[in-house]
């Protein structure tokens, strides 16, 4: 080997070991040991390796923004790591749904269909009961279902009717109760405040005897009507 390919070989080897000595500097600036690098140092490798100072400025840069970069891949491979746990998670949940909605049909549907089948016979056992009543021929049943229909009707007209009577006693008590209470705005004459607590005493009286006349209406309609589905209970059950 010659002289030239001697001072090649050289350099070549200089700047190989001038490369990767700058490397190591890079990333000892970059990661926050560049306490260690000696500056005087630093230039020599700059010159060695044939790099600028903003070169080196522009390299440590970037090596702490792969770091950076690095980091975040690493954090997030972990975070994808975790996507058996998860998979496995929704398989079990979509497992135990599929199971509780089996269960829940296996109940479900026989409860649903059983009502179904009651509303059938229900319809069944009102046109029955409707034509058991229509075509009922006894007639003494029929002549009490023709009086307690007439009855109930008086009884509600007459419950109509004792409604709208306590409902004018309530308003003549009203318009003498305020002119009692109009007293106070003048002094009436004794002959007036008399007269005045006789009318309320009077219309009092009558609107409590109203309501006790319109209870007792109510209650023969309720006792009426308590008669009226005995009767067609006892028409249904009759053979004529």
């Amino acid at each position: 080997m010659n002289i030239l390919e001697k001072l090649r070989s050289a350099l070549t080897t200089k700047k190989t070991q001038a490369t990767a000595s700058y490397k190591d500097a890079v990333i000892a600036a970059a990661t926050g040991a560049d306490a260690k690098l000696d500056p005087a140092a630093v230039l020599r490798l700059l010159e060695d390796s044939g790099k600028s100072l903003d070169e080196f400025e522009a390299d440590v840069s970037r090596v702490r923004d792969r770091e950076t970069m690095r980091k975040e891949l690493a954090d997030a491979q972990r975070q994808t790591g975790r996507r058996q746990k998860f998979e496995a998670d929704l398989k079990r949940l979509d497992d135990e749904r599929k199971a509780f909605e089996e269960q829940h049909d296996a109940k479900f549907w026989p409860a649903a269909n059983g009502l179904k089948e009651v509303e059938r016979v229900e319809r069944t056992v009102a046109t029955i009961t409707e034509r058991l009543l229509r075509e009922c021929a006894d007639a003494d049943l029929l002549a009490e279902k023709t009086e307690n229909t007439a009855l109930a009707g008086r009884l509600q007209r007459d419950i109509n009717a004792k409604r709208g009577e306590l409902d004018q006693h309530k308003q003549t008590l009203l318009t003498v109760e305020r002119q009692i209470q109009g007293f106070g705005l003048h002094t009436p004459t004794v002959e007036d405040r008399a007269e005045a607590t006789r009318r309320q005493g009077l219309w009092a009286d009558r609107v409590a005897t109203a309501k006790t006349e319109l209870a007792s209406l109510e209650q023969q309609l309720q006792d009426c009507h308590a008669a009226s589905n005995d009767i067609q209970l006892r028409m249904t059950a009759s053979p004529y």
